[in-house]
């Protein structure tokens, strides 16, 4: 557990510094654009992002999977190649011919207030979504053949940099918002064009046209693998952007309210990168355990791993929520609301995070159908509280909608997890861990604010995470901590 801990150390430091651009683009953004029109963007990459997993029909996880079933010569290799390239192209075009036929429907859902963007821009998002779908799908090849890094670092940090580059062009005026907004879609085509020829180069790449290489029990089986996938992808993408859509329809403020909740959802994409890196570097040994049949060893990791996540997203809960001020004063005031929206929402992502890998570990053994179910049943729940909310409360009732789904979600994988595989991932040491975050409250609440925002952000933040180390050692809920501490302390460094 030693390795996993100072691996997701480092993940979260690599992370965290990808996550700069990516927050640097919306600062930016709020501050260069109007806020409708950074709405409306925001809500068009969404729509973009959701429309791509079902244009990809699940081919890309197929392709991931698959490709190691046929060696580098072997022709069917090819024909798996030629299939992951037509169906996104064909339900692309299926897509399309229904959009458009269906343009007065769709734009009706829109208030007044934003017809004018989401006429101008109405055509171009099949577009966006085919280039969306053909960048991950390479990403998805690479990535099954050893090139996570590159294929990460061109769409983490090379999307994010040319959209800083046209963020800034447009908020000087060297480009209207129109010719951004088309820019910003068409600059897909650079990353597309790297990792194409990364492919390209990749051994055994290259298509066929042979169809009858496959037998009917073949194409079966890639049919059901892709179209389990595509319901899975779809269910997530929905979890992420559902919120954004619905806000754009049933919020008065339209396309502004969406620009606030994009703030927030950035904040608590920060709040769960440290977790999530923890997940990573937990998830393979925790596999690898269960796939031995070491049931031992898997509790042992699971309990071990869930208290480091409790830890992780205790103190960044307690540095956010302490900070809001702070982080309010960074933006205009038309952004202030994310004072209280964004703790609304942290306290369903908290709760999530508190109940460890409880959905990898669903994964990785015979109840993977319930993890989809159980996704499945949390989307259409939100869906239906954001009807009920977002018309009387507006995008604190979206936050609400959120955070109760999220509850009720992780309730009822805690009792499916401790009824059918005996994990639970809370603990009397879970209990150790919130005492042991009561001092680390109490100072955020009795340090007056400092002028400067940012000397008031350092003071009060390192206050907070010294108070909360030194009662992490005194009760000691995790062994982990220690041991961590103490091999930084004999060989001199942090990894």
């Amino acid at each position: 557990m030693g390795i996993v801990f100072r691996q997701s150390v480092k993940t979260t430091i690599v992370t965290f510094a990808g996550a700069l651009l990516g927050a640097l683009t919306v600062y930016l953004s709020t501050k260069l654009m109007q806020q409708q029109a950074f709405g409306y963007s925001r809500n068009l990459l969404a729509q973009a992002v959701l429309a791509s997993n079902i244009i990809l029909f699940g081919v890309h996880n197929m392709l991931y999977v698959y490709v190691y079933k046929y060696n580098v010569d072997d022709e069917k290799r090819k024909l798996l190649f030629t299939i992951s390239a037509i169906v996104p192209l064909c339900t692309t075009g299926l897509f399309s011919v229904i959009y458009f036929l269906c343009k007065d429907a769709i734009t009706n859902l829109y208030q007044p207030v934003d017809m004018e963007y989401v006429l101008q821009y109405y055509a171009w998002l099949p577009m966006y979504v085919l280039l969306w779908s053909t960048m991950t799908l390479l990403e998805q090849y690479l990535s099954s053949q050893m090139k996570v890094a590159v294929s990460t670092f061109i769409k983490e940090i090379l999307l994010r940099c040319i959209n800083i580059l046209l963020v800034l062009l447009m908020g000087y005026g060297y480009i209207s918002f129109y010719t951004f907004m088309i820019l910003s879609i068409l600059a897909h085509l650079i990353p597309i064009a790297i990792l194409w020829k990364l492919t390209a180069k990749t051994e055994g790449f290259g298509f066929s046209v042979n169809w009858r290489l496959f037998s009917k029990t073949e194409y079966k089986e890639v049919a059901s693998f892709a179209a389990f996938h595509v319901l899975i992808n779809v269910s997530i993408a929905l979890l992420i952007n559902v919120d954004t859509q619905m806000l754009g329809i049933l919020d008065k403020g339209g396309m502004a309210s969406v620009a606030v909740y994009s703030v927030c959802v950035l904040i608590i994409s920060i709040f769960q990168i440290p977790y999530r890196s923890l997940a990573s570097a937990a998830t393979p040994m925790v596999t690898k355990a269960y796939n031995q049949n070491d049931k031992a060893t898997v509790k042992d990791l699971f309990t071990r791993s869930s208290l480091n996540m409790q830890i992780v997203a205790t103190v960044m809960f307690l540095l956010i929520f302490a900070n809001m001020h702070n982080i309010a004063a960074v933006f205009d005031k038309n952004y202030s609301s994310i004072v209280y929206i964004v703790p609304v929402l942290m306290l369903g992502r908290y709760f999530d995070m508190l109940t460890g890998i409880n959905s990898e570990m669903l994964s990785m053994s015979e109840h993977y159908k319930f993890n989809f179910y159980i996704t499945f049943l949390l989307v259409a729940l939100i869906i239906i509280l954001n009807f009920i909310l977002i018309p009387t409360h507006g995008i604190l009732g979206a936050a609400w909608a959120n955070t109760i789904g999220f509850f009720l979600f992780n309730i009822i994988k805690l009792i499916f997890l401790q009824q059918k595989m005996g994990l639970m991932p809370l603990s009397r040491n879970s209990l150790l861990i919130l005492i042991a975050s009561l001092p680390a409250v109490g100072i955020s609440y009795i340090l007056p604010q400092i002028g400067n925002l940012y000397s008031d952000t350092i003071v009060r933040s390192i206050c907070i995470v010294v108070l909360f180390i030194i009662m992490l050692l005194w009760l000691q809920p995790s062994p982990d901590i220690k041991n961590y501490l103490r091999s930084v302390k004999e060989n001199k460094r942090l990894f």
